[in-house]
């Protein structure tokens, strides 16, 4: 004995199809959410890693290792938020602003090049020593 369902009927089938629909919709908004998140962790991310950098440049120029101006290009002002880092180190006194002036930005390469070419950056000469010597007890 064989046993058939019945046929759907076409309300059940457009039901289902719609629900089908939302469905997708909300998989795919969903989605589009967490690439967001993403991309914004991915983005915190990279400047991090531009942080560090930054401080292993500015570490080498504090000890007097790198003593050539140091080009940013900042196309789009993409690199504002690490300027602004470097600006805050020196409110802060974690960077001397001394050692800040041998970072050069623009948003133009020739100007930048210019920028480099005409710097005259020269590190504080034994500032290390300086700063032991005020602070001996």
């Amino acid at each position: 004995m064989q046993r058939f369902m019945p046929a759907p009927q076409q309300s059940d089938v457009s039901q289902q199809v719609e629900g089908d629909e939302h469905e997708f919709q909300a998989l795919a908004e969903a989605r589009d959410k967490r690439a967001d998140a993403l991309a914004d962790q991915l983005a915190e991310i990279q400047v991090m890693g531009l942080a560090v950098e930054a401080q292993i440049i500015a570490t080498a120029v504090q000890l007097g290792l790198h003593n050539k101006p140091i080009g940013i290009l900042n196309t789009k002002y993409y690199y504002n938020p690490l300027l602004e880092m470097l600006q805050k180190a020196v409110q802060e006194k974690f960077v001397r602003e001394d050692h800040l002036k041998v970072v050069v930005s623009d948003i133009c390469p020739e100007n930048l090049f210019r920028k480099m070419k005409d710097s005259n950056y020269k590190a504080p000469e034994k500032w290390i020593e300086k700063l032991i010597e005020k602070n001996k007890f």
